[in-house]
């Protein structure tokens, strides 16, 4: 998908040169000082626009996405016009595992279901850091290896649990992505990240909005109450919610104990 080209005739999400080594990712915030530096030249700034397509399923992978706001959806697309998230990235990670070995090409789209920023690298340039690396390549597995339990819980989950449990789960875990209670969420979007009907949809949510726990209107959803969206989550909710809690405190222990630049 092409972007649009804003008036001075630059493409939508135009990347700039990175300007400020001050990170909020919270995978770069996890490295060494040495990993830092090594990464940091080649950072270049990025806008998230609601909606935009970063890459289609197939594409090669040419660039890593280190999100620092915002979220972007990883989405298997069937051949019948549906298709379901198989994970989300928010600030704890980024895009782009299939190329960081070796050549890649992206097994799902990338799709931003919430605008905001990230700090992208070039995807051959971070595969050559990653290889003469071996502490940076630890951090890759490691990361690897989350998302991947990740991938794993969410296709079990999409087997066996009500849709009710699934749509609470998924917009607490857009909550722990966004900065306020507000999120931009149409009946379609929804539908299309639980792989199911948006008439569905709208019904569950409709029950949601009567039980109090959240308010459902013109394309935006707004929490009422987490704690009764945590009791309507299945437990794989706590279980990914676990694993993203992990890797953040043990990039913020890394980032307090460095001896090196402050990256913060």
């Amino acid at each position: 998908m092409l972007a649009n080209t804003t008036s001075a005739g630059r493409p939508q999400g135009w990347i700039e040169p990175s300007s400020d080594p001050v990170r909020h990712n919270f995978f770069l915030r996890s490295l060494s000082p040495s990993d830092a530096l090594s990464i940091e030249p080649h950072l270049r700034s990025r806008t998230l626009a609601l909606g935009e397509v970063l890459s289609e399923q197939g594409d090669p992978v040419s660039r890593i996405h280190f999100v620092e706001s915002g979220i972007v959806s990883s989405v298997v697309p069937m051949s019948d016009g549906h298709s379901v998230e198989a994970c989300m990235v928010g600030n704890e990670g980024f895009t782009g595992i299939e190329a960081c070995y070796h050549p890649g090409k992206a097994t799902t789209r990338l799709l931003v279901q919430a605008a905001g920023a990230s700090r992208t690298i070039d995807a051959a340039i971070f595969r050559r850091l990653i290889h003469t690396s071996d502490t940076l390549y630890a951090a890759v597995a490691e990361y690897d290896w989350r998302l991947r339990a990740e991938v794993e819980q969410s296709a079990a989950c999409n087997a066996v649990h009500h849709v009710e449990q699934r749509l609470a789960k998924w917009l607490l875990r857009c909550h722990d992505r966004h900065e306020n209670d507000v999120m931009q969420l149409t009946q379609e979007f929804l539908a299309t990240m639980l792989g199911t009907q948006r008439t569905t949809v709208n019904q569950v949510a409709r029950g949601m909005a009567d039980d109090g726990l959240i308010r459902y209107s013109r394309g935006k959803v707004t929490v009422k109450s987490r704690a009764g969206l945590e009791l309507m989550a299945c437990e794989c909710y706590s279980s990914v919610k676990a694993t993203r809690d992990q890797r953040t405190v043990d990039s913020l222990v890394a980032s307090a104990g460095r001896t090196g630049p402050k990256v913060a």
